[in-house]
């Protein structure tokens, strides 16, 4: 689950987790093994976010063995935008072809990234 606008508080978290398997928050970062599967860290990805940027983070995310979130808010097929939640489809594709090629980077969803660390965690 994803708050709107990323606010939530102890009890926005109560109440998520009677309904979903986890919880992604605005906080930029990496996470790891053992990091709160309700306060998940995610880079959003906006108008001036270059492809070799975001491929950098990917690429530091590859070489700590953590996992990034990366959150786009709307495509578009103009080659740029000044909305900074904007995102062009090709840049996106860039990132994609960079993320898919990297050695020791899985792509994967909030879900399956989730399990992954629910599976890791010692009980």
């Amino acid at each position: 689950f994803a708050t709107p606008m990323g606010s939530y508080n102890a009890a926005v978290v109560a109440a998520i987790k009677g309904h979903y398997l986890s919880h992604r928050t605005v906080n930029p970062g990496l996470n790891y093994m053992g990091n709160d599967l309700y306060e998940l860290n995610a880079d959003g990805v906006y108008n001036d976010s270059t492809v070799a940027e975001v491929c950098a983070q990917l690429a530091e995310a590859a070489s700590v063995k953590g996992w990034r979130i990366l959150v786009f808010h709307e495509f578009i097929t103009a080659p740029t935008s000044n909305q900074s939640l904007s995102y062009p489809i090709s840049w996106f594709a860039g990132i994609l072809q960079c993320a898919q090629s990297m050695p020791g980077l899985d792509v994967v969803t909030v879900r399956e990234g989730s399990e992954r660390l629910r599976c890791a965690s010692p009980p």
